[in-house]
């Protein structure tokens, strides 16, 4: 509880002095009336703007959290409508009966990581169920979100900026645009391969409007990058591209036949794979993002503007909208 409340109150000093810094700074203050007025002190007021503008992205996480926690139930609702069953009923026969059993190892691990000395053996089960349960309601819930069309409107406030310059990329089609994603992507990350699917969508439904430029990015540079660089090489860059998110991919997975498939002179393309240069070209590059605060996969820059939270795919398309709309309108 001490701890909790330090938080508060690091929080509301944090506040504090962000508000104060930004007080003098305000070119578009809005009209303050009654009912956005939070307080008064003697003649000067403090009004709710101030307030929602300096824990914007507090709130906007909130929001999300709460997001989250309704389209479950939305889910499950349409779900259980589908079966014409209860949804108690879809809860326990697709969630809650396929979570895995709570083994003595996992006991074992638990009282070990916790450093428990008293051993409330019931207590200690029943909590690693529920823990259980939850993480084989995430699986059924992304399950059920991949065959659903779902567009979030609500977006991020703040959006931090990215300078560009430098990133090594493949554009994904021939327009020049000045509306540019970059796509930032790995071929054997697994949200990135549920993303890619999405993303042939919006490719086709945006591809006169936006440049869409890809990035390979991963923590160990594997045979998949490799392949893509040297199957670029041959100008075949597009097609190894989709094959590879298509892929079952593995540590034996054939890419000289998948080359074949696309008339790539393999015995090139087997010198490329293994050329040094095209690997320090794929590290540098990994090296380059990572130095711009640039850490996880699937992530997009549009319009020089990072988006790699969790929920930036259910919301990307809103974004594209706004930065196409901005454009034209400016």
């Amino acid at each position: 509880m001490l701890i909790r409340q330090l938080k508060i109150h690091i929080l509301l000093l944090f506040m504090s002095i962000f508000i104060f810094a930004c007080n003098n700074n305000e070119p578009n203050k809005p009209i303050i009336n009654d009912t956005n007025i939070a307080a008064t002190i003697e003649n000067d007021t403090i009004n709710l703007f101030e307030i929602d503008s300096a824990i914007s992205q507090q709130i906007y996480d909130l929001r999300m959290q709460y997001f989250e926690v309704l389209i479950s139930r939305r889910l499950l609702k349409n779900e259980a409508e589908k079966q014409g069953i209860e949804i108690s009923r879809l809860v326990e026969t697709k969630i809650n009966n396929l979570a895995t059993k709570v083994t003595t190892e996992d006991i074992l691990n638990y009282i070990k990581t916790e450093e428990i000395d008293y051993v409330d053996t019931t207590s200690i089960i029943n909590y690693l169920t529920l823990l259980k349960q939850k993480q084989r309601h995430s699986i059924f819930i992304d399950s059920l979100k991949e065959n659903t069309k779902i567009c979030i409107k609500l977006v991020p406030p703040l959006a931090k900026t990215i300078d560009t310059s430098g990133i090594y990329y493949h554009k994904l089609n021939n327009l020049e645009s000045e509306n540019i994603i970059y796509i930032i992507s790995d071929y054997k990350c697994s949200a990135c391969i549920k993303a890619e699917k999405k993303l042939q969508l919006l490719y086709k439904k945006y591809n006169k409007e936006i440049e869409f430029r890809f990035v390979y990015f991963s923590s160990y540079i594997d045979k998949a990058g490799l392949a893509s660089e040297a199957a670029f090489n041959q100008n075949k860059f597009l097609q190894m591209h989709d094959k590879l998110f298509s892929s079952k991919l593995n540590n034996k997975f054939n890419f000289i036949k998948l080359a074949a498939n696309f008339n790539i002179d393999t015995v090139t393309f087997n010198k490329d794979m293994n050329d040094s240069n095209i690997l320090k070209t794929l590290v540098k590059n990994r090296n380059l993002l990572i130095s711009r605060e640039i850490y996880s996969t699937p992530s997009f820059i549009i319009n020089n503007k990072l988006y790699d939270d969790k929920n930036a795919m259910l919301y990307i398309e809103t974004i594209i909208k706004n930065e196409i709309n901005y454009m034209s309108n400016n």
